[in-house]
C-alpha cells in the first residue's frame, strides 16, 4: 500500500466538503509536491555523474575555453522559472518582514508561480506570504491555543472579511501619516492579496480606500457556560478581570493573548466585534499619504473554540536575563515568548515596553499568583508575545530582552511643568516634580490640572492643580510653587480652607484663566485663582439661580493674566437674557446694560467685550443662545439683518461703535467688517 504523507493526508481531510476550485487547487498542491520529490529522487542520479563528467572535461587540455563578452551580462530570470518580487514601491515590505517574497522562507514553490493555498503553507511550517499564498474563504481557522495560564487566539484574515458590518458603533477622527509611516500604516491592517491589490491600485490611480477589518474581544469564559450566558455583559461582570497581554498580526494570521480570570479547560467562548477601519492611501509624486479612522462594526455572536494546549515539549528555548526568567515555545506554526519579572510592582503592569534587541513592543501583564509567595514585593509578573521565526531566532542566538515600565522621569520632562498631576501605573494619583519625583504621595482617587489653561486659549498662565481624596475632600495647589491654596471639605467647618455642606454633586471647573467653578446641591460659587470665594448662585426652589442672576466669565481669545471681570447678566424664563453688563469679581456693576455682551479678550493692560444687538424674537424662535455664534470670525448678519456688533472695554467705554457685521482676528489685528464692505483694523491689547 503506498505510503501517504502527512501534507497530502491534511490537504485531503481538509477539503472532503470543498468546491471543485479549492479540489482543484489542492490536487494542484500534490501534484507539485510529487513533482518535487520525483525531482530529488532524479538529482540524487545525477548529481554523482555530472560531477565525474566535470572533473574529466576539466583535466582534457582545450577544455576550458574563455567566455564570449555576449554571455557575461546576467541572463534575465524567467518568471515560469523562479517567482520574482513585485516591483520596488509597489510593495512595502524589507527583507526582515515575514511577509517578504524570500525564497527560503515562503511557501512558493520554485518552477511554479501559481499559489500555495495558505493552510498546506502553515502546515509545512512556511510564511504565508502575499505574494505566493492564496486564503481560502470557505471554513476560516480560528483556534484557540493554551499555555499554562495564557490563552491565545488565532483569527485567520480571512474570517473577518465573512460576516457583513452592520450597525455602526461611534466614530473615530482620522490620523493622517506620511512617507514610510503611511505604508506601514497600511500595512497594519491589509495583507495578502488584499495588500498588493490596494497599493497597486494607489500606484496607478493616485489614491486608494478601502475598509479594512480588525478583530476584538469584548469577553471571555468558558466554553461550557456559553450556553447559560444570554447576555453579554451580565458575563463581563462574572468575569471582570481579564487581561489583554499583547496583540500582533503575523503571517496572515490576528493573534490575541490573554490572562482570563477562570481555569482554561477544553473549550473556551468568546464574545467579540470586528472593527471596519477605513483606510486611504494617496500618491503624489514621491510623497506618500494615509488616513484611517474607524468607522463601523458588528457585534459577532459568542463563539466556543476547542482549546489546544501546548506542552512541554513544544518548549524550544528557556534562559535568563537578569531577574527576566523567559521561555520560547514553538507552538506548530507560532513563536510564544512567555517572560517572567520577579519582584514585580503590581500596579505596574500595564503599557509595558518589551524589548527585542533593537525592536520595541508594548504588552501588559498580570501578576502570577500560583506560587507561595511571602511577601508582595516577591511576587512575579507573566508577559506574553507572538513572535515571528526570525525574532525567535534572534532570542535563541542571545539578543538583549529587557523590560521598561512607566517612565515618570521622561512623563515630567514632556509635560514641561514644575509639577505634573500622574497616576501611579494603575493605583492612585499623585504630583510630580520636573525631575519624576513624587512630591504629593499618589493616594488620591483623583487628580488634575489645567496647567497653562490651553482649553480656554491662555497664553503664558499656569493654572491650579486639583486633588481628591477617596473622601472626596477637593484640595487646590497653585501649579506653579505647589503652595497649598485651599481645600474643601464635605462634611463640615475647616481650619484652613472654605467649607460647603455635603453634596453628591460636588464638581471643580475653570470656565476662564483663574476663575474656579465650584458646583454643588446647592449652586455655584464662583472661586479667585487665590481660593477666596468671590461669588455664589444658589438654586431656588424652581431650580433657577436666586434672583435670576447669571453669569458668563470665558474669555474667547488669547488670554494672559487674571481677568477681574465678569459678566452678569437676568433672564427671567426666556432663551435670550433681559439685560447684561459688566461687574468686578464680587459682583459690583461697572457698566451700563447692553442686550448681549461676550469676553473676548484680556491682558494684563484689560479687557475686550463684544456687544451685540440683534433680533430678539427671531433669536427665540431658534431656541438657542446665542443661535448665530460660531465662534470666530463672528457674524450672524446672514441669518438675522438687524445683527450689529461693536467692542467696549473692561470698564464698559465704547472701543468701536456697535454697527459693525462682522468680526475677525489675525494674529495680533482685529478686523471689523460695516455692511458695506468697509473695514476698520484695531490692535488687540497686549
Amino acid at each position: 500500500m503506498a505510503k501517504i504523507d502527512p501534507v497530502s493526508q491534511y490537504i485531503r481531510e481538509s477539503f472532503l466538503d470543498s468546491s471543485p476550485i479549492a479540489e482543484a487547487a489542492a490536487g494542484r498542491a500534490l501534484k507539485r509536491i510529487k513533482r518535487r520529490e520525483a525531482i530529488n529522487r532524479l538529482a540524487c542520479v545525477l548529481l554523482p555523474v555530472a560531477s565525474i563528467l566535470l572533473i574529466l572535461f576539466l583535466l582534457i587540455p582545450g577544455g576550458v575555453q574563455a567566455p564570449k563578452d555576449d554571455i557575461l551580462s546576467s541572463p534575465t530570470s524567467s518568471p515560469a522559472a523562479q517567482p520574482q518580487p513585485p516591483e520596488a514601491g509597489t510593495v512595502f515590505v524589507s527583507e526582515d518582514d515575514p511577509y517578504y517574497h524570500a525564497f527560503e522562507d515562503c511557501a512558493g514553490i520554485t518552477g511554479e508561480t501559481e499559489p500555495l493555498m495558505e493552510r498546506v503553507a502553515r502546515l509545512s511550517g512556511k510564511y504565508a506570504c502575499a505574494v505566493c499564498c492564496e486564503f481560502e474563504t470557505k471554513k476560516p481557522l480560528v483556534e484557540a491555543m493554551s499555555i499554562g495560564d495564557i490563552l491565545i487566539l488565532r483569527y485567520e484574515d480571512e474570517y473577518l472579511y465573512e460576516p457583513e458590518l452592520t450597525g455602526v458603533f461611534g466614530f473615530s477622527y482620522p490620523t493622517s501619516l506620511e512617507g514610510e509611516d503611511a505604508l506601514l500604516k497600511v500595512s497594519k491592517y491589509l495583507h495578502a492579496k488584499r495588500y498588493i491589490d490596494f497599493i497597486n491600485s494607489a500606484c496607478q490611480n493616485k489614491s486608494a480606500s478601502l475598509l479594512a477589518r480588525t478583530p476584538g474581544i469584548l469577553y471571555l469564559f468558558p466554553g461550557e457556560t456559553a450556553s447559560d450566558i444570554n447576555d453579554p455583559y451580565q458575563a463581563s461582570l462574572k468575569y471582570p478581570d481579564q487581561k489583554e497581554l499583547s496583540s500582533r498580526y503575523i503571517a496572515s494570521s490576528h493573534y490575541a493573548l490573554y490572562f482570563p480570570d477562570f481555569k482554561t479547560e477544553k473549550t473556551i467562548s468568546a464574545y467579540g466585534r470586528v472593527n471596519g477601519i477605513e483606510l486611504t492611501l494617496q500618491m503624489d509624486g514621491d510623497i506618500v499619504r494615509s488616513t484611517d479612522s474607524f468607522t463601523m462594526q458588528t457585534i459577532e455572536d459568542i463563539a466556543s473554540f476547542d482549546v489546544r494546549r501546548i506542552d512541554e515539549e513544544s518548549l524550544r528555548h528557556s534562559s535568563e536575563a537578569g531577574d527576566l526568567p523567559y521561555s520560547v515555545y514553538h507552538t506548530q506554526n507560532e513563536y510564544v515568548l512567555v517572560l517572567k519579572e520577579k519582584h514585580a510592582d503590581p500596579y505596574l503592569l500595564e503599557n509595558v515596553t518589551l524589548r527585542i534587541g533593537e525592536t520595541e513592543f508594548t504588552v501588559n501583564g498580570y501578576m502570577d499568583l500560583s506560587g507561595d509567595w511571602e511577601a508582595l514585593d516577591e511576587q512575579c509578573a507573566v508577559y506574553a508575545l507572538i513572535l515571528t521565526e526570525k525574532e525567535a531566532d534572534d532570542i535563541i542566538n542571545g539578543a538583549d530582552i529587557a523590560l521598561e515600565h512607566l517612565n515618570f522621569a521622561r512623563i515630567a520632562s514632556e509635560s514641561g511643568y514644575a509639577y505634573t498631576p500622574v497616576q501611579y501605573g494603575t493605583g492612585a494619583y499623585g504630583v510630580m516634580d520636573a525631575s519624576g519625583e513624587f512630591v504629593i504621595a499618589p493616594e488620591y482617587e483623583n487628580a488634575w490640572s489645567y496647567q497653562d489653561l490651553s482649553g480656554l486659549n491662555a497664553i503664558g498662565v499656569t493654572g491650579p492643580i486639583i486633588l481628591k481624596d477617596y473622601a472626596g475632600t477637593i484640595y487646590l495647589y497653585d501649579g506653579e510653587t505647589l503652595d497649598e491654596i485651599a481645600w474643601y471639605s464635605m462634611d463640615g467647618a475647616n481650619s484652613i480652607g472654605y467649607a460647603f455642606p455635603r453634596s453628591k454633586r460636588n464638581s471643580f471647573n475653570i470656565s476662564s484663566s483663574g476663575i474656579y467653578e465650584f458646583r454643588r446641591d446647592e449652586g455655584v460659587y464662583l472661586l479667585s485663582h487665590t481660593g477666596e470665594v468671590l461669588m455664589s448662585f444658589l438654586y431656588d426652589e424652581s431650580g433657577n439661580y436666586e434672583n435670576n442672576l447669571y453669569y458668563s466669565p470665558t474669555f474667547l481669545h488669547e488670554t494672559v493674566g487674571y481677568p477681574d471681570r465678569i459678566v452678569l447678566y437676568e433672564q427671567k424664563g426666556s432663551y435670550v437674557p433681559d439685560r447684561m453688563w459688566i461687574a468686578d469679581l464680587n459682583g459690583n456693576r461697572i457698566s451700563r446694560d447692553f442686550e448681549r455682551l461676550i469676553p473676548l479678550t484680556w491682558s494684563e493692560s484689560g479687557a475686550l467685550f463684544i456687544t451685540v444687538t440683534y433680533d430678539r424674537e427671531l433669536a427665540e424662535k431658534n431656541f438657542y443662545l446665542p443661535y448665530y455664534e460660531k465662534g470666530l470670525p463672528f457674524s450672524g448678519y446672514e441669518t438675522d439683518p438687524s445683527f450689529r456688533l461693536g467692542l467696549v472695554d473692561q470698564n464698559g467705554n465704547e472701543v468701536a461703535e456697535c454697527k459693525y457685521i462682522a468680526l475677525e482676528i489675525i494674529e495680533d489685528l482685529l478686523y471689523l467688517t460695516e455692511e458695506n464692505g468697509e473695514k476698520r483694523m484695531i490692535e488687540l491689547i497686549h
